[in-house]
């Protein structure tokens, strides 16, 4: 049972205390002149009342923080609402392992609060099957379930409190645990999202062996990740549930003339052919070390429904993606797919089957990672660094507002903790390597969002690793002051060359550069509000910091201080 069930349980005990105290109210008034009989229906309602209020405290407990004010009341009112769903895996963090015991007991106080029903005679629409004095008296001589004899109730009661007083200290230790608990799941993702980005990284690498004269470049979306783990959670199947976007590179003007002069070419441009697919991690049970060779195998990778293609118009009222659901196990199915050796041949051969649900697979020495389908295409777009787009150079980018630098700057900040030091993002993102893509018909530059960043990455080339002086005194944590440099220039909505990463990188270089970010805080505040700017401030004044972004400690203080600022902010402007 997961955390929005348990909850849910919980309500539809509150939904018949207070139908179970209105109905023995009705039958206190209707036999009033029977003394013995209205001083125990008294002394029930009484009991019921105290623990309806009870169980309504305690299952407030579970949304304090995490859903607004204003809508707890309604909530609790309004089980299995679609205000819930929104807020299931916070509570799945809040409940963490005490969901086991959270169902024991609320499976429990349910099964009382049917009994009761079924004792007071309550219809499924709350209405009371007695309605006068005679009809009372009569279901009462019929010795069937229906009674007004306190005596009766004194199990269901003792049930329901005894389930009241359990959950209500479950849910207090759970609450006050829960900095911790975020943590320790924090810490599980950062290295399950490392391990697994660079796992696809190296399968597309060994997956690419054409003999095209351009080196291929990859992109991957930088999506806002923020699955729970729980300790019970097994982090190859919470993997399967994760999906990442990417782009694979191709320059159809040079073809396959593997010449000098062709690479020349398009040395440092983007590619002027893009397919994009998605990659989410095979069966953890067929998981073993693959062979490359180019003779056909099989594995087991999770299905995904067919969708019909579209070309990509990504709108304004784009969302921030949805964070990812790891309570419901995926079951995968048996699906016969062939390993991918040649991804150029495949994006070839995909056009004449576009429908497919599944590509194949490809494979790094220790993961499979199926190959889908996007629901939305990238071939024909336009590409744009985020440095042309602060430079202003491409005059068709309608908008490049509050909302769309805000997502941004947050999609950037929790992919700097995901990927630091992975393939992708081996030491900081940067103007030019955070891209977008753009359709190139100007009829819809209107409606084009720039929410979406991508990483951009040579498959071929090895990262350059920022130099840093070797007289330096004390180590430098370049990744987090170059990510605050970053959303500086991202909000305030130009290149700032101030705060260019370029060239050694000693202490006296940094502070400096850091001295000039900060006269810029005036106007970071106008633009980005308070929030944004503790952020960033973090950010400066963690530079000389001995630990880094490979450190567990720096990490969970990264989070806590620039990733939970931005995202409380866009989950700000999301309800407005």
């Amino acid at each position: 049972m997961s955390g929005l069930e348990v909850l849910g349980a919980i309500t539809g005990v509150l939904g018949v205390l207070p139908v179970a105290v209105d109905t023995l109210k009705t039958y206190k008034n209707i036999i009033s002149s029977i003394r013995n009989a209205a001083r125990d229906l008294a002394s029930l309602i009484r009991d019921l009342e105290t623990e309806q209020v009870r169980l309504q405290t305690t299952c407030e407990v579970p949304l304090e923080g995490i859903a607004p004010f204003s809508m707890i009341d309604d909530m609790t009112k309004d089980p299995f609402g679609a205000t819930w769903e929104k807020y299931s895996h916070l509570l799945r963090l809040r409940l963490w392992e005490s969901e086991r015991e959270f169902k024991n007991y609320t499976l429990d106080m349910r099964d009382a609060a049917m009994e009761l029903r079924e004792k007071l005679c309550i219809y499924g629409d709350g209405s009371s099957r007695p309605k006068d004095k005679v009809s009372i008296i009569r279901e009462l001589k019929k010795g069937a379930s229906f009674t007004l004899n306190k005596k009766d109730y004194i199990d269901i009661v003792s049930r329901i409190k005894r389930g009241n007083l359990a959950l209500s200290e479950l849910a207090s230790k759970s609450r006050g645990l829960e900095p911790t608990r975020q943590k320790r799941s924090q810490t599980r993702l950062i290295r399950l999202i490392r391990g697994l980005s660079n796992g696809i990284f190296n399968a597309i690498r060994n997956a690419t062996t054409c003999a095209c004269a351009a080196p291929h470049r990859v992109c991957l979306e930088l999506a806002p990740r923020d699955a729970i783990l729980i300790p019970s959670d097994v982090d190859e199947v919470v993997a399967q549930s994760l999906k990442f976007h990417v782009a694979f590179g191709s320059d159809i003007s040079i073809g396959n003339r593997d010449t000098q002069e062709a690479y020349n070419l398009i040395k440092g441009q983007l590619m002027n052919r893009w397919n994009n697919i998605y990659f989410r991690l095979g069966s953890f049970e067929d998981n073993k070390a693959p062979t490359l060779s180019h003779s056909p195998s099989t594995i087991t990778v999770p299905p995904t429904p067919p969708k019909s293609p579209r070309f990509v118009l990504w709108y304004r009222n784009d969302k921030v993606p949805e964070k990812a659901n790891v309570q419901v196990t995926i079951s995968p199915v048996n699906t016969s797919s062939q390993q991918v050796t040649d991804l150029c041949r495949m994006f070839i051969g995909k056009n004449k089957q576009p429908f497919l649900d599944c590509f194949g697979y490809i494979a790094d020495t220790r993961r499979t990672f199926g190959i889908y389908p996007p629901t939305l295409y990238l071939d024909g777009c336009a590409i744009l660094t985020l440095r042309e787009l602060l430079e202003g150079k491409q005059s068709k980018v309608a908008r490049f507002d509050y909302p769309e630098k805000l997502k941004v700057a947050h999609a950037i900040a929790v992919n700097t903790l995901h990927l630091h030091s992975t393939q992708w993002v081996e030491e900081s993102l940067t103007l030019d390597n955070v891209i977008f893509f753009l359709p190139n018909n100007r009829d819809d530059a209107d409606i084009v969002s720039l929410a979406r960043p991508f990483v951009v990455r040579d498959l071929l080339t090895p990262y350059n690793k920022q130099i840093t002086s070797s007289n330096t005194s004390r180590p430098i944590n370049l990744a987090v002051f170059s990510l605050g440099a970053l959303l500086v220039q991202v909000m305030i909505g130009r290149v700032e060359s101030s705060l260019e990463m370029a060239g050694v990188m000693d202490v006296r270089t940094v502070l400096s550069k850091r001295d000039a970010g900060k006269r810029l805080f005036d106007q970071l505040l106008e633009s980005g509000g308070a929030n944004y700017k503790s952020a960033v401030e973090w950010c400066f004044d963690s530079v000389l910091h001995v630990a880094g972004l490979q450190n567990d400690k720096c990490c969970q203080q990264f989070f806590q201080e620039v990733v939970s600022r931005l995202e409380e902010d866009v989950q700000l402007l999301s309800e407005n």
